[in-house]
């Protein structure tokens, strides 16, 4: 469903294989700026010829409010984006009165696992913990710097991103 945010059409759907996350394209990795406060994930290009900036988001986690109703009215597809190669997850707990966040990464296979164990623990959590895909896999992951070849998805940093400059200029 496309919608304006700040003048640019942004464009938010559903991918069946990520629950609670939303997925934003648009036509410039500029109109996700206001998004990436409400998100860990990172922002990703995709061969997509009028929407190739993607990041995904919580669902609760958009930085501008939309209706319930148009909520309901997201399109839902198959997947646009590769298989990720790995999650980062957040949550929320109260602590002495105070609510914190925290978060971490697993991999696919563990998705469930963490999940449960979360919301087992001790430290009761508030909500559902959000699981984001990465299609990069972050030293934190595997305590090691890690180099891939040239692939499907280019990742461009947020400090990369001229304001200036459209997103096909160097």
């Amino acid at each position: 469903m496309l919608f304006d945010f700040d003048g640019h059409l942004v464009d938010i759907i559903r991918e069946e294989p990520y629950s609670e996350v939303l997925t934003v394209r648009a036509s410039s990795g500029r109109h996700l700026r206001p998004f990436r406060r409400g998100s860990v994930a990172d922002m990703v290009k995709v061969p997509h010829h009028l929407y190739p900036f993607v990041i995904h988001i919580g669902e609760y986690s958009l930085p501008f409010r939309i209706s319930i109703k148009d909520q309901m009215s997201v399109e839902n597809l198959p997947r646009i984006t590769p298989e990720p190669a790995c999650f980062v997850y957040d949550y929320a707990y109260e602590d002495e009165g105070k609510v914190s966040g925290d978060y971490g990464y697993c991999w696919p296979s563990e998705v469930e696992k963490i999940r449960e164990s979360l919301m087992c623990s001790e430290k009761e959590i508030l909500g559902e913990p959000v699981f984001l895909p990465l299609f990069r896999i972050p030293g934190e992951l595997i305590s090691a710097p890690i180099r891939f070849p040239e692939g499907e998805i280019e990742f461009k940093s947020w400090d990369g991103i001229d304001e200036d400059k459209p997103d096909n200029e160097k």
